[in-house]
């Protein structure tokens, strides 16, 4: 869910520009807040051809192009790293070229 989703459950329609800044400070200052009580880094893929994310729906099902927001987390870069690696070698057998990146969240 986007931080404008967020905000028309919460307002409506009625909502300014600066309320969707005060409220995106608000989620930056929270994170900020629970990363300085310890908890890991997480990383989530990049699908470098659209520029959407990775997301495992089952077992061998997997969506390419979701929203950061929904995308799957992983908690350390090795595995995150390791699962990019592994779709791009099933893509590319299937003639698909698509490169992947992991970036931290």
């Amino acid at each position: 869910m986007t931080t404008k989703e967020i905000i028309r459950k919460i307002y409506g329609n009625n909502y300014t520009i600066e309320d969707v800044k005060r409220i995106e400070k608000a989620v930056v200052d929270e994170q900020g807040h629970w990363r300085k009580k310890g908890l890991k880094k997480m990383y989530v893929i990049k699908n470098l051809a659209n520029n959407k994310y990775y997301k495992k729906l089952e077992e061998h099902n997997h969506k390419l192009d979701a929203e950061r927001e929904e995308a799957t987390t992983f908690n350390s870069q090795e595995r995150a790293i390791s699962k990019a690696s592994i779709l791009h070698a099933e893509l590319s057998t299937l003639g698909l070229g698509i490169n992947f990146k992991v970036e931290e969240i």
